[in-house]
């Protein structure tokens, strides 16, 4: 059985992180595609970065876009661009922008539980959020 932890940082760069970082099997970093989170997370590489040399060992990462839209704005494209120019790694799957994912914070549960009559279409998000799983279940092998 793969038994996988999540932990979900603040963005900054502080001793927390860093250690977190450092004993980590893989980091997801999430952007929403505009360029101030694309230098973010440029930002959260170099740390992962120095902290693969200090611990001597690899640290599996990878970019996860997030709340995506359907339609790809130019801003998007170029950041995605950025990213492959750079041989980084990003997740295939994106999480989309669906109002499935704020209802679950409004009245608990989980997106399996959520009907059509609570959000819309709660299968499409229940299918984003299960490519999105598969993505970092194959990322850890």
């Amino acid at each position: 059985m793969l038994l996988i932890h999540f932990i979900d940082l603040e963005g900054s760069k502080n001793i927390t992180v860093s250690y977190a970082i450092g004993r980590s099997d893989l980091v997801l970093i999430p952007i929403q595609g505009s360029q101030l989170d694309a230098d973010q997370g440029a930002a959260v590489i170099k740390l992962i970065e120095r902290e693969k040399q200090a611990f001597g060992r690899d640290i599996n990462y990878a970019v996860l876009f997030t709340r995506s839209s359907v339609i790809q704005a130019r801003d998007v494209t170029h950041v995605r661009k950025q990213f492959a120019e750079n041989n980084i790694k990003v997740l295939p799957a994106e999480l989309m922008e669906r109002s499935a994912f704020r209802t679950i914070f409004q009245i608990g549960g989980s997106i399996y539980d959520l009907t059509t009559e609570e959000t819309n279409n709660p299968k499409k998000a229940t299918e984003n959020a299960e490519a999105y799983a598969t993505c970092v279940v194959e990322l850890l092998g």
